[in-house]
């Protein structure tokens, strides 16, 4: 691999490094070396995360090697004593992390886990092998049986419970598995491989990336685990003192760190805190007695000082007189503090109250000892959080841990254990009889009344509920009544104990095209619910909340190749590459898995009537054989709801191969739509970057080869193969390329920018227009058939899973972002951009001497995208969040 010398630091690079990339690795060295702060911008496709990652790393490396046998650039790593030949101590990050903190430690941090898997993979591809660690949530690591169901501080509190007890068999095995297997961390590794490890080997993946991570040279973890007072708490040992911190992709970091900075005190949770100060009163007059023990620290006086200023503070909270419900009851932030010193909560007597409140953990963690054992304390903490979390409802669960006080029964109604699905409450909103899990607050009452007329009437509608108010569960059951009351559910489905509608065996009618909906018209008569969240696991929740219904409609879940290929080749592909990749050896027929799926499908006709996820999919693709991406087209061909990410509906790429789905007769509801603007606006802009626009001009040259050996052999005078047509495609994209590079740009850091209609302009002088682009996107259909084909004579299924790549489809999509409907209106609303770039690092043709440039065009209108739903004629489209205000101009910007 290359290397650099840059400030005095040998930095190894895996490619020959442009000047920006040079220029970036500079700063970055500059910020190490100097001790100062430093804010770098670098436009995406320009290798910005391998270029933090080589600089930090060569900066690290340079006060000594790597730890515990990593090295980069060929050299050795500085060995550490094996794990458990010292005292383990607290299981808190950074136990030992004196060991190594003569040493600067790297923490990089990003926003999500999918990101920071990407970055480990980038850090794959270099030769760096720092000692790393990876941090994630114990929703995402926990393998136990019984707290791998549950979610947030339940989940948290059931596990500090049995470890404590010794209970979890994963965590007492960590410290066996890390004796013998010292050097992980050695290689990189992610989330995903410490789960592999734990249900291979049966240590606790969540406290094994802990024990790696007292001792590491860089480590990774989420946004939260830095900003988040809470779990920054959590990192103990870290030496901050002679530690860097770099937030990759840090555009949204103002209003994280703003949401960090800030509370929502809910009633539910001001409730559920005073049953549990009530609650310690009697654990700590148990424990007195038991013990004998006259411990200050389980003195029960102090808790009902706690549940009395507590009770003061809710009380104090209702008197507060609200003129106007809309805008609520605002003061500058100074004035919380004249609210509290009425309470006689100062700064002085807050740190008394911290230290009851760090007791009353302790308390609730043990509980009753003589009445707990495993299993049963784990669903026991569950049931109070989960209630607190999902359903809205703090005291849902009344009895052995928690019980209503007299003084707030006229507040909250009082509660039994949640009912079996069979007797669940039926509520009648607007004449349809909505089944729900819990008896439901007026505010759950009203949100579901606000969706049925939504959906009654046709309507758009934007509906801003609260964290912990239980809308994701107020929405599935209101769209799901509001369905079930045009006819039962599809396919054996039924909701409320009704049976469903059969459909035809599946295999029993031609399959066609395995595109989505192909067979839709079969269900067409009833309405379709599409429900979009922003990431899979948002959707995952979702199911799991379908779960707790009486509901069982026919569903189905859309995931990415990414998620659900099992192929032993295609699965390591990424993006385009893998899609092409997919399509041609599905079209050869050489994947067992797709060519499995008709069978497995006859077999199983009912998959879709009971709630699944992907993870449940891909189980069956492991152990059945079927393909689950294919799996869930099938079953998504005829469904009453259907689960995506936002991508599939709002990227014209992706909507595209929802080709069957009746958009006349479905309702679109997105969910934690709080960001959808931006996400709107990204989909209906683009970037063309100079390594794209390279690699398209090879594959229209590749088109010509082909066509003329296809003409050769197959002695057809076929147009769809006539070399001319890629002849003329590869023409306009060199002149394309020449022209972006024949701009004059004045400032390197401004670019050249005009108003967004000049693109016309712009194209029409390579006599690219809205009628010719049509014959263009025609050519490029065309191309991806060929280079999907390729030479027949020379391809094989494994050859050619690794070949395929389809760039001039980058094409397609920006000719139909820019000539969108024929029209030129939308132009007003987007900005035209060159900015001086330069070609991803990752790029098999990039060709040095090339003008490296980005043609952008920026949209900054996200209500372009929502017209497409309107232009498709769908019948209701619901806005939800915890946070939407200002909902006034919200409608305006989405043009709802």
């Amino acid at each position: 691999m290359p290397v650099y010398s840059i400030r005095g630091v040998d930095v190894d690079f895996p490619f020959d490094a442009y000047d920006c990339q040079i220029t970036y690795m500079d700063r970055v060295l500059e910020s190490l070396q100097q001790g100062k702060n430093a804010l770098l911008e670098s436009p995406t496709g320009t290798g910005k995360t391998l270029c933090l990652l080589c600089s930090a790393l060569a900066w690290r490396r340079s006060f000594g090697e790597f730890l515990r046998g990593g090295g980069g650039g060929g050299g050795g790593g500085s060995q550490q004593p094996p794990y458990g030949s010292q005292p383990s101590g607290s299981q808190h990050l950074g136990d030992t992390a004196s060991q190594s903190s003569r040493y600067p430690v790297i923490i990089y941090a990003s926003r999500t886990h999918s990101q920071l898997r990407q970055v480990i993979k980038e850090l794959k591809a270099t030769s760096y092998r720092p000692k790393m660690s990876v941090l994630g949530s114990r929703e995402q690591m926990c393998i136990h049986n019984e707290v791998s169901k549950l979610r947030g501080r339940a989940q948290n509190n059931a596990c500090h419970y049995l470890c404590k007890k010794r209970w979890c068999r994963h965590q007492n095995s960590v410290t066996e598995y890390m004796r013998s297997n010292s050097e992980l961390g050695s290689k990189p590794f992610d989330i995903e491989d410490l789960v592999d490890i734990g249900r291979t080997k049966g240590p606790c993946p969540y406290y094994i990336s802990r024990e790696v991570s007292k001792s590491v040279d860089i480590l990774f973890a989420p946004y939260n685990y830095l900003i988040d007072p809470g779990n920054r708490r959590s990192l103990t040992g870290i030496p901050w003192d002679n530690a860097v911190l770099i937030f990759d992709e840090a555009h949204n970091l103002e209003s994280i760190c703003a949401d960090a900075a800030s509370f929502d005190l809910l009633p539910n949770n001001l409730t559920s805190c005073i049953a549990e100060a009530q609650e310690c009163i009697q654990l700590c007059s148990v424990k007195r007695s038991i013990e004998n023990s006259a411990d200050k620290q389980f003195d029960p006086e102090n808790y009902a000082i706690l549940k009395a200023l507590l009770m003061a503070l809710e009380k104090k909270i209702g008197e507060l007189v609200i003129d106007s419900k809309e805008l609520g009851y605002t003061k500058p932030g100074s004035y919380i503090y004249e609210f509290l010193s009425e309470l006689n909560i100062t700064s002085e007597t807050s740190k008394k109250l911290i230290d009851t409140i760090d007791g009353a953990s302790l308390l609730l963690e043990e509980g009753n000892s003589a009445e707990t054992g495993p299993k049963m304390k784990a669903k026991a903490t569950f049931h109070v959080n989960e209630c607190q979390q999902t359903s809205g409802d703090a005291l849902k669960v009344l009895g052995r841990r928690f019980f209503l006080l007299p003084s707030h029964a006229s507040a909250i109604p009082a509660h039994s254990p949640p009912t079996p699905a069979a007797a669940m409450p039926v509520y009648s909103i607007r004449g349809v009889d909505v089944d729900f899990p819990f008896d439901a607050y007026d505010c759950q009452i009203t949100y579901m009344d606000r969706v049925l007329e939504s959906l009654q009437q046709g309507k758009n509608a934007l509906l801003e509920s609260p964290t912990g108010t239980g809308k994701t569960l107020c929405l599935l059951c209101s769209a799901l009544a509001w369905r079930r009351s045009f006819g039962e559910f599809l396919r054996g489905g039924g909701g409320g104990g009704g049976g469903g509608s059969q459909q035809p065996p599946y295999g029993s009618q031609p399959s066609g095209s395995q595109h989505l909906g192909d067979t839709a018209s079969q269900s067409s008569r009833y309405p379709v619910i599409i429900y979009a969240s922003r990431t899979h696991s948002q959707l995952r929740q979702v199911i799991k909340e379908l779960k707790a219904t009486s509901y069982r409609p026919k569903m189905s879940v859309l995931g990415s190749r990414e998620q659900m290929c099992i192929h032993n080749e295609v699965s390591k592909l990424r993006g385009r590459a893998q899609n092409n990749a997919c399509h041609y050896l599905c079209k050869k027929r050489w994947c067992r898995h797709q060519n499995s799926v008709t069978e497995y499908m006859r077999s199983n006709s009912e998959l879709g009537s009971k709630p699944f996820d992907i993870e449940d999919l891909v189980d069956i693709g492991r152990t059945k054989g079927p393909c689950p991406y294919y799996i869930s087209r099938e079953v998504s061909k005829s469904v009453d709801i259907l689960f995506a990410p936002y991508n599939y509906l709002i990227d014209p790429g992706n909507r595209r191969s929802l080709t069957g789905i009746p958009w006349d007769n479905a309702v679109l509801i997105f969910d934690e739509a709080h960001n959808l603007e931006s996400i709107c606006a990204d989909a209906a802009s683009f970037d063309l970057l100079p390594n794209n626009l390279t690699s398209c001009i090879a594959e229209a040259q590749e088109c010509i080869q082909l066509c003329s050996v296809k003409r050769s052999i197959e002695n057809s005078a076929d147009k769809q193969f006539d070399p001319e047509n890629y002849a003329i495609l590869k023409a306009l994209l060199m002149a394309l390329e020449k022209k972006i590079g024949e701009l004059v740009i004045d400032s390197k850091e401004l670019g050249y920018t005009k108003p967004g209609s000049y693109i016309y302009e712009f194209l029409s002088e390579l006599n690219i227009t809205s009628e010719t682009s049509k014959k263009l996107i025609d050519t490029i259909d065309g191309a991806s058939l060929l280079l999907e084909e390729g030479n027949s004579a020379e391809t094989g299924p494994k050859m050619k899973a690794k070949a395929t790549v389809c760039r001039l489809e980058t094409i397609r999509d920006i000719l139909d972002i820019i000539f969108r409907g024929g029209g030129q209106n939308h132009a007003k609303y987007y900005r035209f951009h060159v900015n001086e770039c330069q070609q991803t690092s990752g790029d098999a043709l990039k060709v040095l001497g090339k003008a490296s440039r980005t043609l952008s065009w920026w949209c900054f209108n996200p209500g372009l995208a929502m017209e497409e739903f309107l232009k498709l004629g769908v019948r209701s489209i619901i806005l939800t969040s915890g946070t939407l205000s200002p909902l006034d101009s919200l409608a305006m910007e989405l043009n709802m």
